[in-house]
């Protein structure tokens, strides 16, 4: 039953996720790079700098230019293929920036069994040996190493390329700022940063989403989520989600329901049982309950909503529907179902409740500044200070990460680690030394750190973006 399921989310809703902020720019890779060599159809690509301290203390390294690319792809020619045509094969692309010390370099490694060859644009060295020969393809700007067979076909070019492959196209155009290593694979591709703050991206190339994809992530829920909150989920339409959960269920009855009239009864017992239990139409006043901003939040401190499990630590969640008026009305509609079923909630105000859960933990829940909520009693404290006065949105750590967002990001969890660290190290005091100790150099390392942050967005077309920020202080 799809929607008996759903029951149980009207009071723990902040451990439903959804999918995917604003902020940053996307960003083109460079007009000319590497990867522009090799063909379409390319199984991996990786560039990275030259100036890693790998490089450092190589011969080749006064020649070599910014970036190196490595790339591994089936040496197939259309006119000729071969069996060993599926054995893949790899080669090495350096950016050059003294073309006489490259030209210098490579006549170092080639002999008297080495053929030379004119091509266009430059020219190829091909080891003469009957398997496994190695070539040498000098190009303006470039110089290639890798097996002969497949150096010849880079030699020779291809229409098209790596850079005219779709999904290579995608990841490329998903990545932000100007990665310092990054790299493409059959089902995507990732870039690491190491400018400013740390940060990695994750691009996944995926089919488009059949129920569409969640709103960017606004401030609607956000402004009710406390200033000092150290850790914070928040996104857009859980709706979606929930969908996705009910939709083979859903399709389950409905192909019931054209099989056989006699069926439609059982098909529709679901939404009858739904609306008898909570007194809401699943579809029309249910749903839109999730189709907002969402944001669930946890803070440090000694309030009554925690004392009773010995835990210094506050919470709630925020639900921010788009139709506010709505969901007030419906969730009021739901409170009252749920009081007459004899669960036991106790009406504190016309807006505020509480539920008795038996653990020593009173949740509370209702609606605040136009948004729904569900939270420790301290945390109703808060949410509601954070309606009245400063919030989230306000502190400088917070809106420091969130330069960093993916464009569009439609997700964000994010941890305030400046706050948690000097939290720890208040209370270190109260365990054995050894304990301390290490603790003592945990914090070392995270006091180098302000926040880390991981961001998520999902595309039209399907393409998938994570990205984790670690930022520095």
């Amino acid at each position: 039953m799809r929607k008996l399921m759903i029951i149980s989310l009207v009071l723990f809703m902040p451990f439903i996720l959804a999918e995917p902020l604003q902020a940053g720019n996307s960003h083109q890779q460079a007009d000319t790079s590497p990867a522009d060599l090799f063909p379409e159809g390319t199984l991996a690509y990786l560039e990275f700098p030259s100036t890693l301290p790998f490089f450092a203390d190589l011969d080749f390294a006064p020649w070599v230019g910014e970036r190196i690319g490595v790339g591994i792809y089936l040496p197939v020619d259309p006119g000729s293929p071969r069996l060993r045509d599926l054995i893949p094969t790899m080669a090495l692309v350096f950016q050059v920036r003294d073309e006489d010390a490259a030209d210098a370099f490579v006549s170092t490694l080639v002999g008297a069994n080495w053929r030379h060859t004119e091509v266009e644009g430059g020219y190829l060295w091909t080891e003469q040996r009957p398997a496994f020969a190695r070539a040498i393809l000098r190009l303006d700007g470039y110089l290639v190493m890798g097996s002969a067979r497949g150096t010849e076909m880079m030699a020779h070019g291809q229409e098209g390329g790596l850079r005219s492959t779709p999904d290579f196209v995608r990841v490329k155009n998903a990545l932000s700022g100007s990665p310092t290593l990054w790299g493409y694979g059959v089902v995507g591709g990732f870039a690491i940063y190491t400018g400013e703050v740390f940060s990695i991206e994750v691009v996944t190339c995926g089919n488009p989403p059949d129920l569409g994809i969640p709103d960017a992530l606004d401030e609607a829920a956000l402004t009710s989520i406390p200033q000092d909150a150290f850790a914070v989920i928040s996104g857009t339409d859980i709706s979606l989600i929930l969908q996705r959960m009910t939709g083979v269920p859903e399709a389950l009855f409905d192909f019931l329901r054209d099989l056989d009239p006699a069926f439609a009864e059982i098909a529709d017992l679901p939404d009858s049982l739904f609306r008898t239990m909570l007194g809401v139409d699943y579809e029309r006043e249910f749903l839109p309950l999730f189709d907002g901003g969402y944001a669930g939040f946890l803070t440090f401190g000694f309030g009554s909503g925690y004392a009773a499990l010995g835990i210094p630590i506050d919470g709630g969640f925020v639900l921010a529907p788009e139709d506010s008026a709505n969901a007030i009305f419906t969730s009021s509609t739901i409170t009252n179902r749920l009081e007459q079923s004899g669960l036991p909630i106790t009406r504190i105000s016309p807006t505020t409740f509480s539920l008795d859960t038996g653990t020593g933990l009173d949740l509370y829940f209702g609606f605040m500044g136009g948004r729904l909520y569900l939270s420790t009693e301290s945390g109703m404290e808060d949410i509601q200070q954070a309606v009245d006065g400063r919030n989230l949105t306000d502190n400088d750590i917070w809106k420091s990460t969130l330069v960093y967002a993916p464009e569009g990001a439609q997700q964000v969890i994010y941890l305030n680690l400046r706050s948690t660290a000097a939290f720890i190290d208040t209370g270190r005091a109260a365990v054995p030394e050894a304990v301390q100790n290490l603790i003592g150099d945990i914090l070392t390392y995270v006091r180098q750190y302000d926040s880390l942050a991981l961001f998520h967005r999902v595309d039209e077309d399907g393409t998938r973006i994570t990205k984790f920020v670690l930022l520095s202080k």
